[in-house]
């Protein structure tokens, strides 16, 4: 996905603001370009909704052929540590790849260069169940810093992965890659994917 980000709002980074919940910069997308794996075109997309809970949002894109379709599992609450997961995504660290097409319109004869994505593939396991909030019957509530999230034992991803998706060991969406470094990476439970896509009332 290519698409030009405006910060509109900044503001001091420290841990009292970050642990508060205030936004540490606010911006604006001026435009937003899809492309597929191993494909040289760039299609337009839109934001349609966002999510008011965690770091996720639904764009809408228009194709003319019908995509494959994934099914989204949400087993966060299932789950064990030590489940295998694959993310799939495209790392910064990973060689960028390009594509040169001679220009036929003889009003325009620069070639064209454009870069392509190329799929990475990376393995490894749910190293913990990361839960926002929780109750047992030995405390009434106990809240985590970060919020849901699954910690994986997935190091070889990094920049450039965020939003792909992860699977489960039968193929299935159960998480959508947030941030990573070398030491330790973060999934998002694809619930809160799901809950974009219907209408959930909150007040009955």
């Amino acid at each position: 996905m290519v698409s030009r980000w405006v910060p509109a709002e900044a503001m001091n980074y420290n841990r009292q603001l970050l642990e508060s919940g205030v936004k540490l910069i606010d911006g604006s997308s001026s435009y937003m370009d899809v492309t597929f794996a191993n494909n040289s075109l760039r299609t337009p997309a839109k934001i349609v909704r966002i999510s008011n809970v965690h770091d996720v949002a639904m764009i809408k894109i228009e194709l003319p052929e019908t995509l494959t379709k994934v099914q989204m599992f949400d087993n966060y609450n299932e789950i064990e540590p030590g489940s295998p997961v694959v993310v799939m995504g495209y790392p910064g660290m990973s060689p960028d790849q390009y594509v040169a097409n001679r220009s036929q319109d003889a009003f325009n004869r620069n070639p064209n260069i454009v870069k392509v994505p190329v799929s990475t593939l990376s393995t490894g396991n749910i190293g913990r169940l990361v839960k926002g909030s929780a109750s047992s019957n030995k405390v009434d509530d106990y809240l985590s810093v970060m919020g849901d999230y699954y910690q994986l034992t997935i190091n070889s991803t990094g920049p450039g992965n965020s939003g792909g998706p992860m699977f489960d060991d039968q193929g299935r969406v159960i998480g959508i890659y947030s941030a990573g470094s070398e030491r330790m990476s973060y999934s998002i439970p694809i619930k809160y994917a799901i809950d974009l896509m219907g209408r959930q009332e909150v007040i009955k």
